[in-house]
């Protein structure tokens, strides 16, 4: 490699002065970079991109090699910043940024930027040889200028992102795991500082979507548009062509199959590849939100959400065999102190790409309007109520619209009982998890016998989410429960636990719904695990699944047990306020319910349940009063606050506080006057002679034949 040609370039990327700015350093770079014609020289090309991936052929850190692939780093950058700041000065070039002649005596051009990218890919897949070869240790394997070449190609991507991409999936398949699998799998042998993952998820992101990551929020995005500056932060780089043919070239790969295994085949990856992941599944699933002109709205959405076969890739992350291993590490790490970290992070992993697929995690209510109104001269404000317009999460969730959403929880119920199993309700390896390693410090506060734990928490709220799942794909307002009532069924296959916890079997896979109610009683200032036990039960008060509601309120006396708190006055419990709510959810429902049903009859032959019935309404519109119960000023009278009285409050069927709590205003008591009808008509047909019954059913089956 010629000394002098680098002897040049230092020339022109020196700086003036101490004293000069990072623009006049690029100004400076400029001018003298387009007096120099090593710029438009294409072998010099050659030999400048040498001098950034050459580090990767040679089995030593050599100091000198290591900072020549710096000082390329630096004139890429360089060139590309004031390649951008052109064209923002510009607008008309921007049109035309593919040009090749706009670029003229520049180092970085269009037609450039693929050649550079399939350099660096070929860097990578020549470290990931070396490192790979176990002849060689870790310390002469050259590492020192990877971050050189991630920042690199992060740079040219995007600049350049139509002329990246393209190099990535240039002969399909193949073309995709030469590029994209090297960045991934160097994962294994670098620092998580040195890893290529966040530029490859930067990579499928663009590749997939066409679009940039957008860094404002729409707080600010609102900002700017009211100040009259253009926010365009959706706008599409890549053309459809070209995105379908990356799609189909990363699903024939494998594509996020490949991060999911790569996570169970060393959980102490969850940390950093989960993030990647995560980051990328949700910005290809769901289009970013931002302002836009009213005119041009609909033909913005049309374009952006044109599908290019996304939905095949996003399919992968349905993989029953994938949730099996995840929930086996569950089970052999959960006791193990040093992995525990690891083992979190990867539970987390899981439970956030299926809440993804639910849209739980993007559900957002409009906000509150205030309604003024004005009385004989007082002016009362009053906070209307929350009306959801638009479901985000739901109506904008590819992963929901596409049967994705479907697929991951058909997968997930599969492996309903090795959930169970990791989950450990009746912690048999507590007394494992408790032995501590060296490193760890006791708390001098309150410790309990059998900790919790936060990976027990997120397999619980996977769990209330499993159980809990209503299906959107066929329609976006009344979501589908019968894969709900599906687990629910799965669940109650499963052996209840015996009486003693010494006959408790090791390896046995117990029904977690005992466990789960001592749980909620043993550990009353768990207020997280509260909120997820409250949507278990409202879960099986929507779908009425009348066997697990026998084994929960009856045969393992929730409703005796929680009454009984809830009646306590001398030492208030923690766990008061998520009872009172669960008794309540109860008495909604079975109002709702026919005489007949299980749940109705027994609580109307609850001795103790109709003795409550007064003291839980009145608890309840306590804890309702705003103010606490104390007069609230509710208008302004010339200055002065007048305070009136509290309205009356309602807590039945129809009320706010009933949707509150998940019975919408469609839930209404049960009509006892169709049973009523419906028994005079089955009588009316039995008093019939048999020769009419039987006149009667001919001339049915007669109008079925027509």
């Amino acid at each position: 490699m010629s000394e002098d040609l680098f002897e040049q370039l230092d020339r022109i990327i020196s700086l003036p002065s101490s004293t000069d700015t990072a623009v006049i350093r690029q100004s400076k770079f400029r001018e003298k970079a387009l007096d120099s014609k090593i710029l438009q020289d294409d072998v010099s090309f050659d030999m400048i991109i040498s001098g950034l991936t050459s580090p990767s052929q040679v089995d030593d850190d050599s100091n000198s090699m290591i900072k020549r692939s710096y000082r390329v780093m630096e004139y890429i950058s360089e060139d590309i910043i004031s390649s951008q700041e052109m064209l923002k000065s510009h607008s008309s070039l921007a049109k035309e940024k593919d040009n090749e002649a706009i670029y003229d005596g520049r180092l970085m051009k269009p037609s450039r930027a693929g050649l550079l990218a399939k350099e660096i890919f070929s860097a990578y897949c020549h470290l990931l040889k070396l490192y790979s070869d176990q002849s060689l240790t870790v310390d002469v394997v050259p590492k020192a200028h990877i971050p050189h070449l991630n920042k690199t190609l992060a740079t040219i991507l995007a600049a350049f992102p139509t002329h990246v991409v393209g190099a990535s999936c240039v002969g399909g398949q193949g073309g995709v795991e030469q590029s994209l699998q090297p960045m991934l799998q160097l994962h294994k042998y670098v620092e998580s500082s040195h890893s290529p993952i966040a530029t490859l998820a930067e990579i499928i992101s663009m590749g997939c979507t066409g679009r940039k990551k957008g860094t404002l929020s729409i707080q600010q995005q609102q900002q700017l548009a009211m100040m009259g500056q253009s926010v365009n932060l959706d706008e599409v780089l890549i053309s459809n062509g070209h995105r379908r043919k990356f799609v189909h070239g990363l699903t024939q790969w494998g594509g996020f199959k490949h991060f999911m295994q790569l996570i169970v085949e060393d959980i102490s990856y969850s940390d950093d590849i989960g993030e990647s992941l995560l980051a990328t599944v949700e910005f290809i699933s769901f289009p970013q939100q931002q302002q836009q002109q009213q005119n041009n709205q609909a033909q913005d959405a049309a374009r952006m959400e044109e599908s290019v076969g996304e939905e095949s890739l996003l399919a992968m992350l349905a993989s029953r065999e994938t949730y099996h291993k995840m929930f086996e590490c569950c089970v052999n790490f959960q006791t193990v102190a040093e992995k525990r970290t690891d083992v979190d992070a990867m539970t987390s992993v899981l439970l956030r790409l299926f809440e993804l697929a639910t849209g739980k995690t993007r559900k957002k209510m409009n906000p509150s309007s205030v309604d003024i109104s004005e009385d004989n001269g007082s002016v009362e404000c009053k906070v209307a109520e929350e009306v959801q317009v638009h479901q985000a999460g739901i109506d904008d969730n590819k992963l929901m619209k596409s049967g994705v959403a479907d697929k991951m929880h058909q997968a997930l119920n599969a492996e309903i009982c090795h959930l169970v199993r990791a989950i450990d309700i009746y912690m048999r390896g507590h007394n494992k998890s408790l032995e501590a390693s060296e490193s760890t410090v006791k708390h001098p506060g309150h410790q309990v016998e059998k900790p919790f734990t936060s990976n027990r928490h997120q397999l619980l709220t996977l769990f209330a989410d499993i159980v809990s799942y209503e299906s959107h794909r066929e329609s976006s307002n009344e979501g589908d429960r019968s894969s709900a009532v599906v687990s629910l069924d799965m669940i109650m296959h499963l052996p209840l636990p015996p009486a003693s916890e010494e006959e408790i079997e090791e390896d046995a896979i117990y029904n977690p719904w005992p466990g789960i109610i001592d749980l909620l009683f043993n550990y009353p200032e768990n207020n997280l695990f509260q909120f997820q036990f409250y949507r278990m039960l409202h879960s099986l008060c929507v779908t009425n699944h009348e066997s697990t509601l026998k084994l929960v309120v009856q045969k393992y006396k929730f409703l005796s047990k929680a009454i009984k708190i809830c009646k306590v006055k001398t030492s208030p419990a923690s766990t008061r306020g998520v009872l009172l709510r669960c008794l309540n959810a109860l008495r909604l429902h079975s109002q709702t319910l026919s005489p007949n049903s299980f749940l109705r009859h027994y609580l109307d032959s609850h001795d103790g349940w109709k003795d409550f019935q007064t003291e839980l309404k009145a608890m309840t519109i306590e804890q309702q009063k705003p103010g606490g119960g104390i007069a609230v000023p509710n208008g302004v009278l010339q200055g002065a606050a007048t305070a009136t009285p509290q309205a009356t409050i309602d807590v039945d069927l129809g009320s706010a506080f009933a949707a509150e709590l998940g019975f919408p205003p469609k839930c209404q008591i049960y009509d006892e006057t169709k049973d009523v009808n419906n028994g005079k008509k089955e009588k009316n047909e039995s008093n019939l002679p048999a020769a009419t019954t039987k006149k009667k059913k001919k001339k049915r089956k007669g109008k079925k034949k027509h």
